[in-house]
């Protein structure tokens, strides 16, 4: 549509229901079927959200409202797909940041995505504990029964620094019949450091499993690490937010909403270090940026998703790890499935299962697991080494808590070569050098995990695929199915 920008690294928001599959990478989404056949888009989503265009390439240029982070679910509760983006204002013609920002969210009108979708905005502007303006970065999405919850980091404008976690919860029944909830519940945790060592930061909603969605009726969960500031963890955060029933019916002087909060020892997790490719390094997370590690919420070595299943939140983060025979410490996956239950108003967590994947001589980073039938789960990632272009795999978890084999699913026909490994030259420069330069670009920042109705287990993840590149990056999404009897 010529009114994009090229970015990376992309956001994977991948939600797959009702015989749907959608996918938002970065500033566009698509619809297909479960074939893969396209049915709708590429559609810009700034004209998605009803926004003008991110850019228009006049002389000079306009701009329009810059939109970051999609995430994307599919609630078979309401037949409903439900889409967030962070926006941000921009001057039109400058492209500086105005400093009023907002959490979009679009709803789908019926559970076909290609219809008519519902669109809601709101404002963050002022939601951090101080130097607001702020916004809410990397907005992570999950449901209930009763409630759809969005947490946010919340960064200053101002100052650039981390302002707290922002929850937001509002009535899943109201938005999905296309009308205002009766309110928004809006709770705010502090930036700082706690006296037992633990710090909020992304904090993680869970997504009910497939006909689990009146399980543990009025909690919805949350996980998060301990603290990514620590270069090693051997903690998880649960966080169990009670009364989500009382989302659907205006506020009263009887209207009481608990958060809980539990650390669970855990196996340990590392900040990861960059990631060798063929013919270069990945970077895996912002330049210099010690916040990389947060649990699973789909994302950098966290924004992976949570998923709560039989009584158990599944989630994953990427790792720093060393395998046996080998020197060096590389990216791997760290894994978790934690045992969770409210009695009597206490919250009771505990590690049921955890573990770690590796490959040998490689790296393996920005994991999702999606949790099927029986206690089945898949964990998909993406894979690179000194001798593999960066390419995507996944590795099934059984019943009995046993991973199988790594299997390679879409194989990387080249180097990661984008804009970001070129970030003080200007225009950015061709591929890599066949003079023997490497390639080095930030890699990211999440991947996606999705279970549908009849048990598959799909995954989204980045790879270098064989497609022409474009002159700013050459990134791709492979998508994977494992069905149900895999």
């Amino acid at each position: 549509m010529n009114s994009q920008f090229s970015d990376e690294p992309p956001d994977q928001g991948l939600c797959v229901g009702n015989g749907f599959v959608v996918e938002a990478v970065n500033l566009a989404l698509a619809v297909y079927d479960k074939s893969g056949n396209l049915l709708s888009g590429s559609t810009a989503l700034n004209q998605f959200f009803d926004l003008h265009p991110s850019v228009v390439r006049s002389t000079p240029p306009v701009f329009g409202e810059s939109l970051s982070d999609p995430r994307c679910l599919y609630d078979a509760q309401t037949n409903r797909f439900f889409i967030t983006i962070l926006e941000l204002d921009v001057d039109p013609p400058t492209g500086n940041l105005t400093g009023n920002t907002n959490l979009l969210l679009a709803v789908s009108n019926a559970g076909d995505p290609t219809g008519a979708w519902n669109l809601f905005e709101l404002s963050t502007t002022a939601d951090g504990s101080a130097d607001c303006p702020c916004f809410g970065d990397q907005p992570l999405i999950g449901t209930d029964a009763n409630g759809l919850y969005v947490s946010t980091n919340s960064f200053s404008l101002v100052t650039g620094g981390f302002r707290g976690v922002q929850i937001y919860a509002a009535s899943k029944l109201f938005l999905a019949a296309g009308v205002p909830p009766p309110f928004v519940l809006h709770a705010s945790l502090s930036p700082a450091t706690n006296a037992d060592g633990s710090r909020a930061f992304s904090l993680q909603p869970s997504v009910r499993a497939h006909r689990q969605e009146f399980e543990d009726f009025g909690s919805e969960y949350f996980l998060s690490s301990f603290n990514t500031r620590l270069l090693l963890e051997n903690n998880v955060i649960v966080w169990a937010f009670r009364n989500t029933a009382l989302l659907q019916s205006p506020p009263g002087p009887n209207t009481k909403f608990v958060l809980l909060r539990k650390v669970v020892g855990s196996e340990v997790y590392a900040v990861p270090p960059d990631a060798t490719q063929k013919m270069g390094t990945l970077f895996l997370g912002p330049m210099a940026d010690p916040g990389r590690l947060r649990v699973a919420v789909h994302e950098r070595a966290s924004h992976a998703q949570v998923t709560f299943a039989e009584g158990q939140l599944w989630s994953s983060v990427t790792t720093g790890l060393q395998s046996p025979d080998e020197a060096s410490l590389k990216a791997g996956v760290a894994w978790f499935a934690v045992h969770v239950e409210v009695d009597d108003g206490e919250l009771d967590a505990m590690i049921h299962r955890q573990g770690y994947v590796a490959v040998e001589n490689g790296n393996v980073f920005f994991p999702a697991v999606g949790v099927g039938g029986e206690g089945k789960a898949a964990i998909g990632f993406s894979i690179s080494g000194p001798d593999v272009f960066p390419s995507t795999g996944y590795v099934q978890i059984r019943s009995n808590g046993k991973t199988g084999p790594i299997h390679f699913a879409g194989i990387g026909a080249g180097s990661e070569d984008g804009f970001f490994g070129y970030p003080n030259q200007s225009p950015v420069p061709p591929p890599c050098d066949p003079s023997g330069k490497l390639c080095s670009a930030r890699w990211g920042d999440y991947g996606a995990a999705t279970v549908d109705a009849d048990g598959s287990i799909w995954l989204a993840n980045e790879y270098i695929g064989p497609r022409p590149r474009s002159f700013f990056a050459n990134w791709g999404t492979f998508i994977t199915r494992l069905s149900r009897d895999e």
